[in-house]
């Protein structure tokens, strides 16, 4: 490892509100088996204690001489944060951490090492989703072919972020005026900033095992997905083929952009969040159809089909069409047990229709859950709600049945068929008011 030692390595910590987590990232950072390397803070005016926090950990190792921290008086965003990082650094490769990650104590040593033996412009290896309660690895494949490593990074199937790529600095050195991160706020820079250092990138290399560790339970870190984040992904995307056009390179990355461009605008289909089909069909109307060449269930290619039909104003109103589908098959299975338990069994039609009524809002309730609303919070609150509102249909049924039975004389038939009617529709408006209402 003699030879790789001489290798200098910057890495780079843009840190804002991270009390909690710098602690530990830094000790994985300044514990490291690599030893020529160079740490890069900038304290983007945070309004903790994490500078406290570094501080102590720089003194706790001795590492003072090996660091540089960069104070903004006032706070300018993690593009610009990254790119004061970037005009620090001296190393020879470097390396972004987010302040609240933490990596493997030989990270460092193994992707110099593959650097090193593949002469890479770019090493990477693969990370961990590290939860509450669990982890996910994410294993990644980096190949020597530039064209395909390019696909890769355009269609995010090699995640596109940076904390898990060592670079050589003369990527972007070399190219300063060109491969920066954009200070806009509406957009997301680490896909076109990804891009454009693949692009640069000669050789890469990768090694075979997950050593990043990105945390997904810090709450500062929390998003949700919004309309603003679509159009800001779509930012990014628009700049990233403007740069392919200009490179001469668009064709070879074609496919792969515009399956970017669909998945992209996805949310603005299946997230309640932000549903929006007319937004749907005007951004990047171009990939539209790209569907039909990826893998997405039946029921997504119907969805797909239907918003870029002249269908898609009933779209507007999925949620009511699907919740009536869900009330037909509930109300079918409902109305089928009674018809097995009073026709077939003899049993007295109440004890038949509470019966069959239960077995219909439980399933009613799992297809709604699941399918139409799909709320994953307060289940068991959302049932009894749910089962309340179930109960309250249970009783105005019996009333109807009772009225049409025994007053009106209907046919018992005739009469589940009216209360059906009546109850769903009385159901309906207060499930989507109270049970799954967000």
């Amino acid at each position: 490892m003699n030879m790789e030692q001489n290798i200098k390595v910057s890495i780079l910590v843009p840190f804002y509100n991270v009390e909690n987590y710098v602690g530990r990232c830094v000790e994985s950072l300044f514990t490291q088996t690599y030893q020529n390397i160079e740490y890069v803070f900038v304290n983007d005016c945070t309004p903790d204690k994490s500078m406290e926090v570094i501080n102590e950990k720089i003194a706790q190792y001795g590492v003072a001489d090996k660091c540089k921290i960069i104070i903004h008086e006032q706070n300018k965003g993690i593009s610009a944060s990254r790119n004061d990082c970037l005009d620090n650094m001296t190393g020879d490769y470097f390396l972004f951490i987010d302040s609240d990650d933490f990596i493997d104590k030989d990270m460092v040593e193994l992707l110099v090492e593959a650097a090193v033996k593949e002469n890479a412009d770019i090493s990477g290896c693969g990370y961990i989703e590290e939860y509450a309660d669990h982890c996910v690895e994410h294993p990644q494949r980096y190949t020597n072919n530039h064209d395909e490593m390019m696909r890769a990074i355009t269609l995010l199937t090699l995640k596109g972020v940076m904390w898990k790529l060592l670079v050589r600095s003369t990527i972007v050195t070399d190219h300063r005026d060109e491969v920066r991160f954009i200070p806009d706020r509406n957009m997301v820079d680490d896909y076109l900033f990804c891009c454009q250092i693949f692009y640069y990138a000669q050789r890469f290399a990768g090694v075979d095992r997950c050593m990043y560790h990105w945390i997904q339970y810090n709450p500062n870190n929390y998003t949700h997905t919004t309309i603003f984040a679509v159009e800001s992904q779509a930012a990014a995307i628009r700049k990233t083929e403007e740069f392919y056009r200009e490179k001469g390179v668009y064709e070879v990355v074609k496919d792969e952009l515009l399956k970017r461009k669909f998945i992209s605008k996805l949310p603005l289909l299946l997230d309640k969040e932000c549903y929006d089909v007319n937004r749907w069909r005007n951004l990047f109307p171009e990939s539209n159809n790209a569907w039909k060449d990826m893998r997405f269930s039946f029921g997504n290619k119907l969805l797909f089909r239907a918003a870029n039909s002249s269908l898609y104003s009933l779209l507007q109103f999925r949620s009511l069409i699907l919740y009536g589908i869900i009330g037909s098959f509930s109300s079918g299975l409902d109305f089928s047990i009674y018809t097995v338990l009073v026709r077939l069994l003899g049993i007295h039609y109440v004890a038949a229709n509470c019966f069959s009524v239960l077995c219909g809002i439980s399933t009613s309730f799992v297809l709604n859950r699941n399918y139409n609303f799909k709320v994953k919070d307060k289940t068991k609150q959302r049932f009894t709600i749910f089962l309340t509102v179930g109960l309250c249909g249970m009783l105005l049924s019996n009333m109807i049945l009772w009225l049409c039975i025994e007053e009106l004389h209907f046919k018992e038939i005739i009469s589940k068929l009216l209360s059906i009617v009546l109850v769903v529709f009385f159901q309906f408006l207060l499930n989507k008011y109270l049970t799954f209402k967000s």
